[in-house]
């Protein structure tokens, strides 16, 4: 009797004894449920994840006209050449004559050369601290001075296609009014406003404007380059000072080398060029 207790008792503890695959069985839920709870690279945002939307990128504002190149600047049309500027570089500059472009830049040179009258060839061209062309030819220069901090002007000429396109805005809008079909409401021209970065004007009494201003090769206190006038949220007239022209509109001659192109539907056009005629004869 005692010996079949003893052997009870030890099946009784082998039948205990955990089996090592059901051990193992426990063990991989276990972990397995842990890992559930824990973060995973597979659970971690993604761009492939991320929601869609079918808003584009806004592309860089439109502030003026821009190398296509590198780009040479010379002292005349097909003249010697007095120095270069990279790709993409923005540049003030003057109506086109002959198919070329008077161009120019403000060159960043230290305060301590504020007396200095020759460039040498060789020197970087720094603009806004970015190195934006090279000086090809020794070149008389007289700089300017602000508060802590001197420039120089850098001018030359350069053969238009050396200018990307798309950034003169003349042939730009003409394309953008032609596109529109002879819609003329401030919601179909929204795009161009932002693209070109026009400022909003409202200091004539029924009037808002959209302007593009001259730049300083041109004038020295610029005034507008492109003016859009509406009118109740309509374009009636366009001001300008470079050569546009618009379907359906007379172009009317202002003073000071202004323009005004009035759309033909117009009740009262000649109200419209007096108002900007005596607008610009009174401003310095």
């Amino acid at each position: 009797m005692r010996i079949t207790a003893i052997l009870l008792i030890i099946f009784a503890l082998a039948a205990c004894a955990a089996d090592p695959a059901e051990d193992n069985s426990q063990s991989l839920v276990a972990k397995q449920s842990a890992m559930a709870t824990e973060p995973t690279a597979a659970t971690e945002p993604t761009a492939a994840s991320e929601p869609q939307t079918d808003r584009q990128p806004t592309s860089e504002p439109v502030l003026g006209e821009r190398i296509d190149g590198p780009a040479n600047i010379r002292d005349a049309i097909n003249g010697k050449l007095l120095f270069t500027l990279n790709d993409g570089v923005l540049v003030s500059s003057t109506p086109l004559k002959d198919d070329w472009y008077k161009v120019g830049v403000m060159m960043d040179i230290d305060t301590s050369e504020k007396e200095i009258r020759n460039l040498p060839a060789g020197r970087k061209i720094i603009v806004d601290g970015r190195q934006v062309g090279l000086v090809k030819a020794d070149m008389e220069v007289y700089p300017q001075i602000g508060y802590e901090e001197a420039w120089v002007e850098l001018i030359g000429y350069t053969h238009r296609d050396n200018i990307r396109p798309e950034t003169v805005i003349e042939p730009a809008l003409a394309d953008q009014l032609q596109s529109t079909n002879g819609r003329r409401a401030l919601a179909d021209l929204q795009g161009f406003i932002r693209e070109y970065a026009l400022e909003k004007v409202e200091q004539f009494d029924g009037y808002t404007l959209y302007c593009n201003y001259e730049n300083w090769i041109v004038d020295p206190s610029p005034m507008w380059r492109i003016g859009l006038v509406f009118q109740k949220k309509q374009l009636v007239a366009i001001l300008h000072t470079r050569p546009l022209q618009v379907a359906g509109a007379t172009d009317y001659k202002l003073k000071r080398g202004f323009s005004c192109l009035v759309y033909n539907d117009q009740p009262s056009p000649q109200d419209i060029v007096k108002m900007f005629n005596e607008f610009v004869m009174s401003v310095d």
